[in-house]
C-alpha cells in the first residue's frame, strides 16, 4: 500500500489564481506585460497579467517577500480581489 505524500500548506504561496510551492521558485521576474515565477528548470510555474510595469514591480517584490521570508500578500491591497 502506498500513501500519499501529505503537502505542507505553509510551503505554498496562495494567490487569487491558485497557488504555487515557494521552495521551487528560482526567479520572479516583472516584466512589461506581468509578472513571471519561474521553477525548477526554468519552467513557468505562475503568470500574472499585468499591462501597469510600476504595479508588476509592486507585485513582484510582494512575491519575492512571501517566498523568501514567508510574508502574507495582500492581493487586495496589491489590486486584486479574488472573484
Amino acid at each position: 500500500m502506498s500513501t500519499a505524500k501529505k503537502l505542507n500548506k505553509s510551503n505554498f504561496v496562495r494567490t487569487p489564481f491558485g497557488a504555487f510551492n515557494k521552495n521551487h521558485v528560482i526567479s520572479i521576474t516583472p516584466t512589461d506585460s506581468g509578472v513571471a515565477v519561474f521553477g525548477d528548470g526554468n519552467a513557468l510555474i505562475f503568470w500574472l497579467e499585468e499591462k501597469d510595469e510600476k504595479k508588476a514591480r509592486k507585485v513582484a517584490d510582494a512575491l519575492t517577500d512571501a517566498v523568501i521570508d514567508g510574508a502574507k500578500l495582500d492581493w487586495k491591497q496589491l489590486g486584486y480581489v479574488p472573484a
